[in-house]
């Protein structure tokens, strides 16, 4: 059985991948969209992580990662940093990235 799954997987491409994650996402998201109406930093960050991650939507997923990182969160304040560095999903601000980066490791 192992290797007949390898054997498929070889075949898949990128995009296949991510298309076979997204799905297999769709019920845990439910559940962090569920979550986050009650201010949950950690559904924020997985709503961001699937948003950013897999749909390539770095807007949507910087949204949610900022909700996360307002909450506390120290993993989503590092990935809002990046953004602002990198200007992914939101004009570069280096300023901006700095002050994310050091709320997080403010934090540990």
């Amino acid at each position: 059985i192992y290797n007949t799954h390898v054997d498929h997987l070889k075949d898949w491409t990128d995009e296949k991948a991510g298309e076979f994650l997204v799905e297999l996402m769709e019920e845990p998201i439910f559940w962090c969209q569920e979550e986050s109406l009650k201010k949950d930093p950690i559904a924020y960050f997985f709503l961001g992580y699937h948003e950013y991650y897999l749909r390539k939507d770095y807007r949507d997923g910087l949204k949610h990662f900022l909700e996360s990182a307002k909450l506390g969160y120290s993993s989503a304040q590092h990935i809002v940093g990046v953004c602002y560095s990198k200007g992914t999903g939101v004009d570069q601000d280096e300023r901006e990235a700095v002050k994310w980066f050091e709320m997080g490791a403010a934090q540990g």
